[in-house]
Formats: structure tokens, sequence, C-alpha cells
């Protein structure tokens, strides 16, 4: 997998990454075999930066991808998430919840 470094950090990123959108059955329904497997494979093939949200599923994207990520070393992979947004309807963007989001 080609990789890219991430500006003025050491970061060096796939430069294709996965949407772990899916998971949180945003599109159509999957099943959780399907999900574990989909993101599993996504990372064995090099695709280690993962986007997510906790709008995702409206959580079950993270829950899944805590699943499958507890069992390998941190260094691994890399997230990357967004906040803000929670429920369809929820939006909170105070100081609070952002902190809660990053912990």
């Amino acid at each position: 997998m080609e990789r890219r470094k991430l500006g003025n950090t050491d970061l060096e990123l796939p430069v294709i990454s996965y949407g772990a959108s899916s998971l949180g059955q945003e599109f159509r329904r999957v099943t959780i075999d399907e999900a574990l497997q989909s993101c599993r494979v996504a990372i064995e093939l090099g695709m280690n930066f993962i986007d997510t949200s906790p709008f995702y599923g409206r959580g079950m994207s993270e829950v899944l991808l805590g699943q499958v990520l507890r069992d390998l070393p941190r260094e691994d992979f890399i997230l990357g998430t967004k906040l803000g947004r929670y429920d369809l309807e929820h939006f909170d963007f105070s100081a609070k919840r952002v902190a809660e989001s990053i912990d």
C-alpha cells in the first residue's frame, strides 16, 4: 500500500483509508461478522488509517471497531474521527463534549 507523509508530522498514512461508516450500517444492513471481517481485511491490506464518527450507527461503528482493534498493537493503526454530531437531532460542540470525544 502506497503511503504518504502527513504534513510536518512523523505520520505516514496509506493513500486509501478505511471508512467505518458501513460498520454503523449507514448505507445498508451488514452483519456483525461482515463488518468485523471487512475491517480486518482492510488492515491486513495496509489500510491502517481508519475514519470513524460517533454518528455512524449512533456509536455502533466505534463499538465494532473496538472489537477489531483491541487485539492489535496500538501503533498498528491510526484513527481519525469527528465530533459534534451524535444523533440525527443532537449536536454538541461544548468543551466538555469535545474532551469526552477525545478521551
